[in-house]
């Protein structure tokens, strides 16, 4: 994570030192497309938790415009978080179902480059994700076992609006190259879903 730190802060100098610089604050909802469900295993017991619900998140950060000829970039740090609620059923005792639930909370580092298209911006970049933890009740499943990657890539594409000199809206797609659920193990095996999740984002920042 530091090393991502000191990479964008001396990637963000190096523009910056013949461009024009702006600073701003955001903060926004998405949702988080998810679905599916996976068999948990183990001697003795046999679970399958299947993906009841993804609720809406939020985020808030900080970003940065840096103008360098026809196009200009737009590096953010934006901290991220969503729930999402399980259905475990116990696969060797009926009518045993409990609803689950896990938090993910993230500090999401995109790097947009973008051009002015009409009255519209056209932007698209990678995206790091950094898990700063969370909280779940599937741990409470004996042999259950969360264990978050310190860094997951994805890539962002969307559009911005300038409304005024000082506000911007920005709606962004995001896909991601980790299947949902890498996080999770149960009795030494890592288990994960089979689709990759997405997110649709609705941001509204103040440039100063």
């Amino acid at each position: 994570m530091k090393k991502i730190f000191i990479l964008f802060t001396v990637l963000a100098l190096s523009l910056s030192a013949n461009a024009q610089v702006k600073f701003g604050v955001k903060g926004g909802l998405f949702t988080f497309n998810v679905a599916g469900s996976i068999k948990l295993k183990s001697p003795t017991d046999s679970f399958k938790l299947a993906i009841k619900n993804a609720s809406y998140g939020y985020n808030f950060g900080v970003f940065s415009e840096i103008k360098a000829g026809p196009v200009f970039f737009r590096p953010e740090v934006v901290f991220n978080s969503n729930k999402v609620d399980y259905t475990l059923k116990n696969l060797k005792t009926p009518n045993a179902d409990t609803l689950r639930s896990e938090r993910y909370n993230n500090i999401d580092i995109p790097f947009m480059i973008g051009k002015k298209i009409g009255p519209l911006n056209v932007i698209l970049g990678p995206v790091a994700h950094i898990s700063v933890g969370g909280t779940s009740t599937l741990t409470n499943t004996a042999g259950y076992s969360t264990k978050f990657a310190t860094a997951l890539w994805g890539g962002q594409v969307g559009l911005l609006a300038n409304l005024g000199e000082k506000l911007v809206l920005d709606f962004k797609y995001e896909f991601n190259f980790d299947k949902f659920g890498s996080n999770i193990t149960y009795n030494g095996t890592q288990y994960s879903f089979a689709k990759t999740p997405r997110r649709f984002m609705l941001g509204l920042g103040y440039k100063f």
